[in-house]
């Protein structure tokens, strides 16, 4: 008897599915960072504040606020080295080149061009420096965070699947609209929108103002998710 053709498409799936879940994760965190930089440098043109001062004040609040100073000095430390040290951004910004031009050399074109660069865009760089510091920080206090959400996320999950099967048990109709509808809300829409606002406010937000509210909301709905689930267990 022939056997079964093998799901080579299922297995690779599966094995690469951790990979691809780092990848995403990884540009994702990547586009947050852009944005929140980018927030930082439109506010403080647009209000005029002194860039560095501005977000220096931010990053020792959040500081003083979080659980453990040294991990989130030390994920603040490592974010900045990989996008500033490791891609050359830092070298950029401690060319010699970039002073200011000796009236009393010649200036060839490409120094002209670098000077004006740098003369352009150097208050933006150093503001990015600091601001990356501070998407340092704050991601340690999201991560610090996080065990305990997922307890809470937990509780509640567990709890819709016992009323999952009482409501079984006792004859009750099925949804499978609500059960996508707050599988959507619960994960694609409330964590991503709450983790922007927290991480690319260009003022102080408190992890308690976003996060709390966001838990909250979000276990209800897994809690609603989980009593709706129709697959068999």
């Amino acid at each position: 008897m022939a056997s079964e053709p093998r799901n080579d498409n299922g297995i690779a799936e599966t094995t690469f599915k951790p990979f691809r879940l780092a990848w995403n994760l990884s540009l994702s965190i990547l586009l947050i960072w852009f944005v929140s930089v980018a927030i930082q440098i439109t506010w403080v043109r647009y209000h005029h504040l002194d860039g560095v001062a501005h977000v220096e004040a931010l990053i020792d609040e959040y500081m003083e606020g979080s659980a453990s100073d040294g991990f989130s000095e030390q994920v603040a430390t490592n974010i900045h080295w990989l996008i500033f040290d490791v891609t050359g951004i830092k070298k950029l910004m401690q060319r010699p080149k970039l002073n200011p031009p000796d009236k009393s050399k010649a200036t060839t074109i490409g120094e002209g061009v670098n000077r004006f660069t740098w003369a352009a865009f150097a208050p933006d760089l150093l503001v990015a420096s600091y601001a990356t510091v501070l998407f340092g920080v704050r991601l340690s206090i999201v991560l610090l965070a996080l065990p305990i959400c997922l307890l809470v996320i937990g509780v509640f999950g567990i709890d819709g699947l016992v009323q999952r099967e009482i409501r079984r048990e006792c004859g009750g109709t099925e949804s499978a609209a609500i059960y996508h509808r707050a599988k959507l809300f619960a994960f694609s829409l409330l964590p991503p929108a709450a983790g922007l606002i927290f991480l690319c406010a260009p003022v102080v937000i408190h992890a308690e103002w976003v996060l709390l509210p966001t838990v909250v909301v979000s276990a209800i709905l897994i809690r609603v998710q989980a009593t709706y689930y129709k697959k068999h267990l």
